[in-house]
């Protein structure tokens, strides 16, 4: 089995790599920064040559990198809902960038922090707990 080129296009399928020269073709391709650059295969973009090619595998890395970040964020897709992504993604930077687990909501107006700080805030209170005990001890 051979690996693709996940949500990047090969060149055979049209793909060319971003280019300031070009800035039309490739349209809207950001130019891949030292730390962006995949490990494994290139960075190019769809072209606007007559020769493009999309194909079902990297339609589905896409899909499937959306996925990963809405499953890492504990969040359903909705098709009826645009926001997916987005929405995943506010959700873990409230959280601290830790997963979340299931049934956790960091929106929910009781929990205003993450689960990061809340540790954080219990590890605290049971120092000054202990501390307290000591303090009683004769």
């Amino acid at each position: 089995m051979t690996m693709g080129s996940g949500l990047f296009p090969h060149s055979w399928d049209g793909a060319i790599p971003a280019n300031p020269e070009t800035p039309t073709n490739p349209p809207q391709a950001l130019p891949i920064g030292d730390y962006t650059q995949p490990t494994d295969t290139s960075a190019l973009y769809y072209g606007l040559g007559c020769d493009v090619r999309i194909r079902a595998p990297v339609l589905n890395s896409i899909i499937s990198e959306i996925m990963a970040v809405c499953e890492f964020a504990n969040v359903a897709y909705s098709a009826g809902r645009l926001t997916n992504l987005r929405d995943a993604i506010v959700k873990l930077i409230k959280s601290g960038g830790e997963q979340i687990p299931h049934g956790f909501d960091p929106n929910y107006p009781g929990i205003p922090i993450s689960v990061k700080a809340m540790k954080a805030e219990i590890d605290a209170l049971k120092a000054e707990v202990a501390a307290l005990k000591a303090r009683i001890k004769p």
